[in-house]
C-alpha cells in the first residue's frame, strides 16, 4: 500500500496515508500486528516522508523516469538492450555499442559544449540472438 504512493500526484498522497490509516485501524484483527503498523505509519511515513521529504520531492507522477536512483535506472536499460542468455563476446559487444560508445558519444558532446539529446527508447539491435 505504501509502495504505490510516489505514482500519484504530490497533492493526493496526504489523503491516501490518512485512507491507510483508517484502512489499518478498521481492518487489522491482531491488536499488535495494528500497533507496528500505526508506529511505522506515524513515525516513519508521517514524519520522516511528509514532514520531513515532503511529497512534492518524492512524487513521480507524470515523471518520464520513475526513479532518481540512475544504477537503477541504468539497470534497467540494461536488460532492455544486452543479450541475457548469451556468450561472454555477444554480451561485451552489446555492453559496448549500447552503454559504452553512447557515454563516449555523450562525453565528446559535452567537451564541445553541444546539448547531449537522449532518445526516448532503446534501441533493440539483434546480436544473433
Amino acid at each position: 500500500m505504501y509502495f504505490a504512493l510516489p505514482l500519484l500526484p504530490a497533492n493526493e498522497i496526504i489523503p491516501q496515508l490518512k485512507r491507510i490509516k483508517q484502512d489499518i485501524r478498521s481492518k487489522m484483527v491482531e491488536r499488535t500486528d495494528r500497533k507496528l503498523m500505526l508506529v511505522f505509519h506515524e513515525k516513519y511515513m508521517k514524519k520522516f516522508w511528509t514532514n520531513i521529504i515532503r511529497p512534492a520531492r518524492f512524487s513521480v507522477f507524470g515523471n518520464r523516469h520513475k526513479t532518481n536512483n540512475s544504477a537503477e535506472s541504468l539497470h534497467k536499460f540494461m536488460k532492455l538492450v544486452i543479450p541475457h542468455k548469451t556468450g561472454f563476446f555477444p554480451w561485451f559487444q552489446a555492453l559496448h555499442l549500447n552503454i559504452i560508445k553512447k557515454a563516449e558519444d555523450d562525453k565528446a558532446h559535452i567537451d564541445a559544449g553541444e546539448e547531449v539529446r537522449k532518445p526516448l527508447a532503446p534501441e533493440k539491435v539483434d546480436y544473433g540472438r
